[in-house]
């Protein structure tokens, strides 16, 4: 079984999706317990059944962003100001 390592509000939301799954909450009392809007709740409580934990944690995107400084750039440059 894979470890994790998780934030307090990672876990703070592992809580109220299993409520949810449960039926003790309704997504839309989730949504403002966790601060998040009604679809992206929904986003996250369909990940969260597919992936369990998995879904709940951050992930980094697959590649870098396209605007993103080479190392090199950034060390020839200095730091900005």
């Amino acid at each position: 079984m894979p470890r994790f390592m998780v934030t307090e509000e990672e876990l703070k939301r592992y809580s109220v999706l299993d409520q949810v799954i449960q039926g003790g909450l309704t997504t839309k009392e989730a949504s403002q317990l966790l601060g998040l809007s009604y679809r992206q709740t929904l986003r996250l409580k369909k990940r969260f059944k597919q992936e369990g934990w998995a879904g709940i944690l951050r992930k980094s995107p697959p590649k870098p962003p396209n605007l993103k400084f080479s190392a090199s750039t950034v060390n020839s440059q200095g730091s900005p100001r």
